[in-house]
């Protein structure tokens, strides 16, 4: 048998670098962008650990592309049912 490696689907995101750390859509609401070693926990991201693509760019953040496991349309689709 041979060995077949599967490898998860990605697509190309927008996220944001600023001073070297890079801030990518949070899994479940793509409107916030965390960091790395965002908090993990019940409820929704916190204020002083999540930011708005507004806020980066006013930071002075880079817009960057990366190839990221793609976001579900959780809250998209709440709006339309």
């Amino acid at each position: 048998m041979q060995d077949v490696k599967v490898h998860a689907p990605v697509e190309c995101t927008d996220a944001f670098k600023l001073n070297g750390i890079t801030y990518v859509p949070h899994y479940k609401n793509r409107n916030l962008y965390v960091g790395p070693g965002y908090p993990v926990g019940p409820g929704n991201p916190l204020p002083k650990s999540s930011f708005t693509a507004r806020e980066l760019i006013d930071a002075g953040a880079e817009k960057v592309e990366l190839m990221l496991w793609p976001r579900p349309q959780f809250f998209e689709a709440a709006k339309a049912a």
